[in-house]
């Protein structure tokens, strides 16, 4: 985001700027495993002008990949550990000398949250009262209450962590968080040993710049949304009815951006159905809400990748039934059969759904199991 200002002659298409983020997306899922879902929410939050709340066990690589994330913008970036005792002055910097001088109150914000575009907050729910109030206005208005003056701040996206959700009394911060992710630990046997190979997280080369941003932006707020506007009213009243999930009006005003960030992330100027899938990370308030809104939103908006994930479950559940530690081998070629045929059907139907880019990855899901089954049984016979 430090580059040059753009004149309409230099400044890319949607569709440039489109393929300029996803190849930065795909980096990042690259160099960082299992965390496709959580660079999907940062690209979106950035795009629609909200932030994102990373949340899990120390380890699971928030850090890493939050560091990466603004290293790939080359935006200034505002980093800090929050604790209980953590005081104003180290969140926007200290008192100026000379305005006191002058009988001025007023801080020296360069190189503090006030100057910087990229903000990561990590243990954000340990900001004490005197924090909170101005990072609330932060986050919510862009703006900054220094020496009696409101200016505005340069801040693109926030990116909140915490191992834990913030209590009741933290409702208000936790609303300025609209996507909001639990990472958990690498799970994927061969992802983790490449993890462990590599020793640290691979270098992110690609990038996003300022100019594909502002385009991103810009094509965001044009995007027609009326094609999908049932669908978003049918997933709210059945949330509603069946899970007593009831988002507020304002989260819902929001979710209208964020379906309009991800028809811009795909190079369109109309939502789609495959659209509204983002939303499962963005209408929760107890964790356990997100699985249900996931596969209302998919039933509603997508019927193909409603099934397919109904399909990938079923898969899950054969394959956790393969004893790898089997030593019998006529106990494990009676045992692996049915699987591994369960297995085939089950990838074959799934590729014989609409193929969007969800139903496309449970497909490979489901061959990478009967893939890592047909390697295992061949092992076996060689010895």
């Amino acid at each position: 985001m430090n580059a040059q200002p753009a004149t309409l002659a230099t400044l890319p298409t949607l569709a440039d700027a489109a393929a300029e983020a996803r190849a930065l997306g795909t980096d990042l899922s690259r160099a960082f495993c299992e965390r496709d879902s959580e660079i999907a929410c940062l690209l979106t939050a950035l795009v629609a002008g909200e932030h994102v709340l990373l949340l899990g066990d120390p380890g699971t690589g928030k850090s890493a990949l939050t560091n990466a994330f603004a290293g790939a913008l080359g935006a200034p970036t505002f980093t800090l550990l929050l604790t209980r005792y953590t005081v104003p002055e180290e969140v926007f910097g200290p008192v100026s000398l000379k305005g006191l001088e002058n009988d001025e109150y007023r801080r020296v914000t360069q190189g503090y949250a006030p100057s910087a575009q990229v903000w990561f907050l990590d243990e954000i729910f340990k900001a004490n009262s005197a924090i909170l109030n101005s990072l609330l206005t932060g986050l919510n208005e862009r703006v900054f209450d220094n020496g009696g003056k409101r200016a505005a701040i340069p801040l693109e996206i926030c990116i909140g962590a915490s191992n834990e959700l913030g209590e009741d009394g933290l409702a208000a911060l936790t609303d300025r968080f609209v996507l909001r992710r639990w990472v958990s630990y690498v799970r994927d046997r061969d992802a983790l040993r490449g993890l462990l190979l590599a020793g640290s997280a691979p270098q992110v080369t690609a990038t996003l710049s300022r100019e594909a941003l502002a385009v991103l932006r810009a094509a965001r707020a044009q995007v027609d949304v009326e094609p999908v506007i049932e669908e978003i009213l049918d997933v709210k009243d059945e949330l509603a009815a069946k899970h007593g999930i009831v988002p507020s009006d304002r989260r819902w005003g929001k979710a209208i951006k964020l379906v309009q960030a991800q028809a811009a992330l795909a190079g369109r100027a109309v939502a789609t159905g495959d659209d509204l899938l983002i939303l499962a990370d963005a209408l929760w308030d107890k964790p356990e809400e997100r699985a249900a809104i996931y596969a209302t939103i998919a039933r509603k908006a997508n019927p193909d990748l409603h099934r397919a994930l109904e399909l990938y479950d079923a898969a899950v559940e054969q394959f956790a039934k393969v004893s790898w530690n089997e030593r019998d081998d006529a106990a494990w070629t009676r045992t692996v059969g049915p699987i591994g045929r369960a297995l085939r059907e089950m990838g074959a139907k799934i590729d014989g759904l609409r193929q969007t880019a969800q139903v496309a990855d449970l497909g490979a899901k489901v061959r990478g199991m009967l893939t890592k089954l047909v390697e295992e049984n061949a092992r076996r016979r060689d010895f």
